[in-house]
């Protein structure tokens, strides 16, 4: 695939995880996803609304307070950040919504156990969102070591694509390409 917009449209379900090595370019993809899909809603104001956010700051708010459920965590960091937006329900609800959801092993727990607890919660609001609100898709990235429990339900087949990181005669051909592009 060239992009991840690409890969969305042919995957066609409403959930990917995009795994890789750390370093390999998860995140970059993400915010990619969300600077492209932002330029086209310039255009056309059809276009899908992202949301993208790391999930290493979903924590609770107090020290050994739980985290809230994901559903409210979202919503009140969506109003947080986009105060001038409809709130985040009300724009689920409209299925043109791609929740980008960076960073699934990153999660501030205090064990695996706690971090695989934290994981069965958002497999469950995926699960809910994507049977709610039809047209919303998700993206999750993770590191592949860390993808221990897949978010995949029997309802839900949730697809996971693995990053490469570039070789270096990829990296030479990028910066080749990218320097006859700024010329």
């Amino acid at each position: 695939y060239r992009d991840l917009g690409e890969l969305l449209r042919q995957v066609g379900g409403p959930a990917v995880v995009v795994l890789g090595s750390p370093g390999c370019g998860k995140s970059t993809l993400l915010r990619r996803l969300e600077l492209e899909t932002a330029q086209k809603g310039l255009a056309d104001p059809g276009q899908p609304v992202t949301f993208f956010i790391q999930l290493n700051q979903y924590k609770g708010e107090g020290l050994g307070e739980a985290a809230p459920t994901p559903t409210k965590w979202l919503a009140e960091r969506w109003s947080a950040r986009h105060p001038e937006m409809p709130p985040l329900p009300e724009l689920l609800k409209t299925g043109r919504m791609i929740l980008l959801l960076d960073a699934l092993n990153e999660m501030p727990t205090a064990s695996t156990a706690a971090l695989r607890e934290a994981v069965i919660g958002w497999k469950g609001f995926l699960d809910r969102v994507v049977s709610d609100h039809p047209g919303t898709q998700v993206v999750f990235s993770c590191r592949t070591l860390d993808y221990s429990a897949p978010l995949s339900t029997p309802a839900l087949r949730v697809p996971q694509v693995v990053v490469e990181p570039l070789t270096d005669v990829q990296v030479a051909q990028l910066i080749t390409r990218l320097s006859h592009n700024h010329l």
